[in-house]
């Protein structure tokens, strides 16, 4: 499966994107919204499913998904928070959010889950 991560943490970013890759996904790694969207705009990045830090500096996590769902409504998104007061209409767009943090299996299975697979 290609799994966009969008996190501007790097440890978050090295352990799922590690994880991930040696479970056979593809995986693209972003470390900002507005590179994420830049991404997906021009092709570059052609995501089964994305995985979406809620907070993160300059373009928020909720900022992002609203301007993905302008124009990629379809594209499954797993919006990740160690907050859990975070959760809430910002975060209704995502398919799914999850509380930092998570079982990186947990997560896999998520991301089988909203992909349909």
């Amino acid at each position: 499966m290609k799994v966009l991560l969008v996190d501007d943490d790097p440890v978050v970013r090295f352990l799922v994107g590690e994880y991930l890759t040696t479970k056979g996904h593809d995986v693209q790694i972003k470390n900002d919204g507005a590179s994420a969207l830049e991404a997906i705009a021009s092709h570059q990045s052609n995501p089964d499913v994305v995985i979406l830090d809620y907070m993160m500096p300059g373009m928020t996590g909720a900022e992002v998904l609203r301007d993905l769902r302008k124009t990629n409504a379809l594209i499954p998104v797993v919006m990740l928070s160690a907050d859990k007061e975070n959760f809430n209409a910002d975060t209704a767009l995502a398919n799914v959010t999850l509380e930092k943090p998570f079982a990186l299996d947990a997560l896999e299975e998520t991301l089988f889950r909203v992909a349909g697979r």
